[in-house]
């Protein structure tokens, strides 16, 4: 049996006697192991794209009609929670598919720990999470550095006209991380902010076993039963919904403690400005300021203005929030319909509001200064974050898709006399990059803003990665694959047809994504030229 960094690798062989005809890697490492050439040969996907999704779908309705089953407070705490269900137990249930699939079909599973938390998880771990939260904990540098987060972004009130009467007087707490988004809205409302790092709202419950969630035990084991059915309808498979909901219990009891701690708050802002909505505690504090009449502000993340259908994403990043604020007018529509098109609209009301600022077309202004390359000879590649998780969503975003699709790319560049570059992912630095290196492709690991001139030209396999809405700004051709499904949202696309040069990918009869080289080569040998703007102007400012 191969190792993985020091752990045993797992293969499920069932069926044929060679089971090497059909290899599933269930992580990047496992592929490693495999080997490239040999994982991309065998290559098999049992859970097809559209059948992922269904299941997705059919989950998160059956989650809604849990929160319509509950009161305000219990529905809060649910949310709060969400991961639990729309983490945890749908990729566990994905993981039950691909294993049954395996078994069936004599395909042989190759995994490593980095897919135990869906393969084999600890719910106990699970359970337990948030009683490993560092909260209540005086510490004076975390304590300093949210004083310095704190002067620096009121330094807008030490000019005359930020100025006011009680304008030193917080009014307002800022929670998560920095946004020149948020920035702009403090600036613009003329809001005082005291920063908090999410975890130091709260105090370390001594009670968490005298705290009851409010919600039903026979309610939850219900709900698991329902999903526990829809598993055994797509595979013959079960959960064990015991445990399920006892786990779960357990979590929003934790919730709960958290939750009552800011609703009893005296010294509640009149506004919260929020990022990073998809932190648990982060969460937690917001709902329960929420449900007490705070404003919370929340802040659209990495650039995106919503090329795609946003309503997957709407459970984490708009449901929390009594305002949402996009990056431009257009943006705030689209982002309005998507969510006003979800399950939680009439559970949740958000109201879209956007800003109005020059943050990009600026950024376009200064990478106009860098000089056009004569011809396209250094590509770089923006490469996907190898997870092991499946996103919810249709249009690649799996790591076999991605991986498969991003090695025939630079394949196709290498062939073709180019310099590939790959871009690794921030998230991920370190993770696959051998797999591009010994395909031929240079390794850039510094922040896209300070490297993107190093090429002549950039790919893009997803318009979801915060980096595209920064290279929509450069001066720079992009090509952006086109993958077959992809939700995208009208007005978008068609801004983007006049910015990017459009690559189609489709799936083959193994679910592998190809692509006609033709067209890539097509996009490559056109001489590089200023950029159409437009979408940056309407999208975006």
């Amino acid at each position: 049996m191969p190792v993985i960094d020091g752990q045993v690798q797992e293969r499920i062989i069932a069926g044929e006697p060679n089971p090497s005809s059909r290899i599933v890697a269930a992580d990047v490492e496992a592929v490693r192991a495999e080997g490239l050439a040999s994982w991309r040969t065998a290559y098999w996907c049992p859970v097809l794209k559209d059948d992922f999704v269904t299941l997705v779908e059919n989950v998160t309705r059956a989650f809604a009609r849990l929160l319509r089953d509950t009161d305000p407070v219990a529905r809060d705490i649910l949310l709060a929670d969400m991961s639990f269900v729309l983490v945890h137990v749908v990729q566990h249930m994905h993981a039950r598919e691909v294993e049954s699939s395996c078994r069936r079909k004599g395909a042989r599973l190759s995994r490593s720990h980095l897919s135990d938390a869906y393969y084999r998880p600890d719910w106990h771990d699970i359970e337990t999470a948030y009683d490993r939260m560092e909260v209540g904990k005086f510490r004076w540098r975390d304590r300093f550095r949210a004083i310095a987060k704190s002067a620096v972004f009121n330094r807008h009130l030490l000019s005359p006209r930020g100025r006011g009467p009680g304008s030193w007087r917080s009014n307002a707490w800022a929670i998560g991380s920095n946004s020149w988004l948020r920035y702009w809205y403090a600036q613009m409302h003329g809001l005082h902010c005291r920063f908090f790092d999410g975890p130091d709202l709260f105090d370390a419950p001594s009670f968490f076993d005298d705290v009851e969630s409010g919600l039903s035990r026979n309610l939850l084991h219900s709900f698991f039963e329902e999903l526990s059915r829809i598993l055994h309808d797509r595979c013959g498979e079960a959960l064990d919904c015991d445990l399920l909901t006892s786990s779960w219990m357990t979590r929003l009891s934790r919730v709960r403690a958290f939750y009552d701690q800011i609703a009893l708050r005296s010294d509640l802002p009149e506004t919260i400005l929020l990022t990073n909505q998809g932190n648990p505690m982060n969460r937690i504090a917001v709902l329960a300021a929420k449900r007490q009449g705070v404003h919370v502000v929340g802040f659209s993340h990495g650039n995106e203005p919503g090329n795609v259908d946003v309503r997957a994403t709407g459970w984490v990043q708009h449901a929390p929030c009594s305002e949402f604020v996009c990056i431009s007018k257009l943006s705030a529509e689209i982002h309005a319909d998507n969510y006003g098109k979800s399950d939680l609209a009439d559970l949740y009301n958000v109201v879209f509001s956007s800003a109005e600022t020059c943050h990009y077309t600026d950024l376009a202004t200064r990478a106009a200064r860098e000089p056009l390359p004569a011809s396209v000879r250094r590509v770089m590649l923006i490469g996907y974050p190898l997870l092991a998780l499946r996103y919810p969503v249709r249009g690649g975003m799996y790591f076999p898709y991605q991986l498969g699709l991003q090695t025939q790319i630079i394949e196709s560049l290498v062939a073709n006399g180019f310099e590939p570059l790959y871009k690794a992912h921030p998230e991920m630095k370190g993770v696959g990059d051998a797999f591009f290196r010994e395909l031929g492709a240079e390794i850039v690991s510094e922040p896209f803003e300070k490297s993107w001139m190093k090429a002549d030209a950039l790919i893009f396999t997803y318009p979801t990665t915060t980096t595209f809405g920064v290279a929509v700004c450069t001066n720079r051709p992009i090509v952006l694959f086109d993958i077959e499904g992809i939700q995208w949202n009208p007005q978008p696309r068609e801004l983007l047809k006049n910015r990017c040069a459009f690559v189609p990918a489709r799936y083959d009869d193994r679910d592998r994504l190809t692509y006609p080289e033709e067209h890539l080569l097509a996009a490559l040998a056109t001489s590089p030229r200023s950029p159409d703007l437009t979408y940056v102007q309407r999208l975006m400012a």
